[in-house]
C-alpha cells in the first residue's frame, strides 16, 4: 500500500455503513436525477441552483 492511499476495500466497507445519500439526505434535499443518482443544492450557496 502506498503512503497516504486507503485501500480500495475500507473504502467499500465504509460506503456499505455509511450510505452517502443517507447522510446528506439528512442536510440537503436530495431528488433523483436520472437512474442511480440524485441531486441536491449546495448547502454552501445562497443560489438556488439544481
Amino acid at each position: 500500500m502506498a503512503r497516504g492511499r486507503i485501500p480500495d476495500s475500507d473504502i467499500e466497507a465504509i460506503r456499505q455503513r455509511a450510505p452517502l445519500d443517507e447522510i446528506v439526505g439528512e442536510y440537503v434535499q436530495l431528488k433523483p436525477a436520472g437512474h442511480d443518482s440524485l441531486k441536491g443544492l449546495s448547502p454552501f450557496k445562497d443560489e438556488p441552483v439544481i
